[in-house]
């Protein structure tokens, strides 16, 4: 039996200079954050084997301090820091969801746009 465990936080809140317009990147924009990350449980002591939020939120942190133009950029730096602080860890699946709720489009009549970036383990 393969047992996989899954760690998620959901539409963490940032507020940072992101988007391809002056005023964005002068005022910046509302982001949320979500992160999926699935492993596969190893070994007796699950602390170490573990995925844990708080690293996470650290990371999601450290992926909006850089201004950029671009919602992927920001998924892709988390992602690869994902992937680096758990490198001990058996990742099966990291996905990274950057949303911006209030982009500047006139009328925008929706919840957010946004990019998802979708990573797989080739075992």
């Amino acid at each position: 039996m393969n047992k996989v465990s899954s760690v998620f936080i959901d539409k963490a809140s940032f507020h940072l200079p992101i988007g391809l317009y002056d005023g964005e990147m002068r005022t910046g924009n509302a982001i949320l954050i979500s992160v999926e990350v699935r492993y596969i449980p190893s070994g007796n002591n699950e602390t170490a084997a573990a995925v844990d939020y708080e690293t996470l939120y650290r990371l999601m942190r450290e992926a909006t301090e850089t201004p950029t133009a671009y919602l992927e950029t920001v998924a892709d730096n988390l992602l690869e820091l994902i992937r680096s602080a758990f490198e001990r860890q058996k990742l099966t699946t990291v996905v990274v969801r950057v949303e911006k709720p209030h982009p500047p489009i006139p009328r925008f009549q929706a919840a957010s746009v946004g990019v998802e970036i979708r990573w797989t383990a080739e075992f």
